[in-house]
């Protein structure tokens, strides 16, 4: 049987209890029977969950394990062709065909500069008003609430979760 029928099984046992001429001792021994088929379909959720939980937790650690790694070779990558940009540089060559590559040192699109120390001297004309960012305090309209504040707009809400020990 389903979960949900074990629910709806003892809810529905439970109202048949209302009824005067209901017979008590059977009805007992169904609740029991229902509990205990209930907790046992719970405590095999229960392991699903914790598996699925193992298995994300281990996902993330190799997800984060393989960044790390990623991130690694990218900066021996960064380096090793700035030596070799280096290289060609002091050796006066720009380009070197090989059967596999061509390697080629080439002039990068012109970047800004600007030195902080002296933006002071940088005209108006360059400068431009942004606008500020107003960000929502949530944790300040939370406590107002809780104070028994009214902010249009917000209200508090509890929920239930699930926890497994």
């Amino acid at each position: 049987m389903k979960l949900y029928e074990l629910t709806d099984e003892y809810n529905a046992l439970w109202d048949a209890l209302n009824d005067p001429e209901a017979d008590w001792d059977e009805a007992e021994k169904a609740l029991l029977e229902i509990e205990g088929e209930f907790d046992s379909k719970m405590e095999s959720c229960a392991k699903i969950v914790r598996s699925m939980e193992s298995e994300a937790k281990g996902a993330k650690e190799e997800a984060e394990r393989l960044a790390a790694r990623a991130k690694a070779l990218e900066n021996k990558s960064k380096g090793l062709k700035s030596y070799m940009l280096s290289e060609m540089r002091a050796s006066g060559r720009e380009k070197i065909r090989t059967d596999i590559f061509t390697i080629a040192a080439q002039r990068s699109p012109v970047s800004l500069i600007v030195h902080p120390e002296d933006e002071k001297l940088i005209p108006e004309k360059y400068w431009v008003e942004v606008p500020a960012t107003k960000l929502l305090d949530k944790v300040c309209i939370k406590d107002a609430l809780l104070g028994g504040e009214a902010v249009p707009g917000c209200e508090l809400y509890q929920g239930y979760h699930l926890r497994i020990r």
